[in-house]
């Protein structure tokens, strides 16, 4: 024969099981709240000016300077550009002229590194024209001990 619970017992059963469903809430919360980047505007508005002001040089035809903006950065290492890498990006900027650009994507990933993408056009077609005439340039900029600094990503491509 089965006995029943006490009922003075319910209310202390209910409260446990009131805190058990809180404190898996809050766990759930707590380990999603770490997931996201804590970014700010002022971390929005840094990257975006520092990409800009790369595609700006490069069509202002100031290859020299849009070259030493970027780095290669690697964890949380920044180094100049190796001389074969600058030689690919020369090249890109020569055959690839930015006429015009429009950021297409932002993604941040963690506080200290966002990937942002424009869309460059490089000639103006003819009416009716299906020639391509866009490049996908995808930025990398990370911020290393406060400071932003610019890569250039592989994943640019022309469209």
């Amino acid at each position: 024969m089965r006995k029943n619970l006490p009922l003075h017992l319910l209310p202390l059963f209910g409260c446990l099981a009131m805190c058990v469903g809180i404190l898996a809430a809050c766990g759930g919360k707590a380990g999603k709240e770490e997931e996201l980047p804590m970014f700010n505007e002022a971390d929005t508005a840094a990257v975006v000016q520092l990409t800009e002001e790369y595609l700006d040089l490069v069509k202002d035809g100031q290859y020299d300077r849009a070259i030493s903006m970027l780095h290669d950065i690697l964890n949380d290492s920044v180094r100049e550009l190796p001389q074969e890498r600058e030689a690919h990006i020369r090249e890109q900027q020569r055959m690839f002229p930015v006429l015009s650009y429009e950021r297409t994507d932002m993604q941040f990933f963690n506080p200290h590194k966002v990937r942002v993408t424009y869309s460059v056009k490089f000639f103006e077609k003819e009416p009716g024209s299906d020639i391509p005439n866009t490049v996908s340039l995808t930025f990398e900029p990370q911020r290393i001990d406060g400071e932003w600094y610019l890569e250039l990503s592989d994943r640019s491509h022309s469209r």
